[in-house]
């Protein structure tokens, strides 16, 4: 499968947000699994992506993600969405 990865690097990432250095240069990475019908997340930042309530994913840890979860990148006013479209 094929990982996407998020961040503030126009070198090294596919999507590129927020240049605000509160955003790592690649914060997290995400995949789909077909098999599983779930997106696979994994925060590789150093200030956080958090799903709603504040939740904080574990770093370098991977977490199973359904389409359309909303996470936020390091805080609220980074949010990003994972969908099959």
């Amino acid at each position: 499968h094929y990982t996407i990865k998020v961040g503030r690097s126009n070198r090294e990432c596919d999507l590129v947000v927020n240049k605000d250095t509160i955003i790592s240069r690649v914060h997290l990475l995400i995949a789909y699994e077909r098999d599983l019908g779930k997106f696979v997340v994994t925060d590789k930042s150093s200030n956080g992506v958090f799903l709603e309530g504040g939740i904080r994913l574990q770093k370098d840890k991977s977490t199973l993600l359904d389409a359309g979860t909303v996470m936020y990148l390091a805080d609220m006013a980074n949010a990003i969405k994972v969908s099959l479209q």
